[in-house]
């Protein structure tokens, strides 16, 4: 998808929209800026790299296991979203983005109700 979306952000034109509160569904979206999507994270991003195309190109995966939305439904953190992006022989701002579940574990009860970001967006 990545490889596409490269081709295809040379030839035609699009616009920047806002990631707001991802569904619970697996979702995949394109960004060129930095993910802010509404969800309150509760470890740290772990990075990697995996070689592509015979180390033609660079693949980096960014990842984070266990996210939930403040003020929201959420009675314990089951959000885990992943990063890809090209950075050797690809566009470094095209990222593809992947929602998906995660095991649940306990809300830190100080981060329950702190939101993420300021709305209306």
């Amino acid at each position: 998808m990545l490889f596409h979306g490269i081709q295809t952000s040379q030839n035609q034109p699009y616009t920047w929209t806002f990631i707001d509160k991802p569904q619970k569904a697996k979702y995949t979206s394109y960004s060129s800026r930095p993910l802010s999507d509404g969800i309150r994270l509760q470890d740290q991003e772990s990075r990697y790299t995996i070689p592509v195309q015979r180390g033609t190109r660079e693949l980096e995966v960014a990842e984070v296991k266990f996210g939930f939305m403040p003020n929201s439904q959420d009675t314990e953190i089951w959000r885990m979203h992943q990063r890809y992006c090209l950075h050797k022989g690809g566009h470094p701002q095209l990222v593809l983005i992947h929602y998906s579940h995660a095991p649940p574990i306990q809300i830190v009860p100080s981060l329950l109700n702190n939101p993420v970001r300021h709305y209306p967006l």
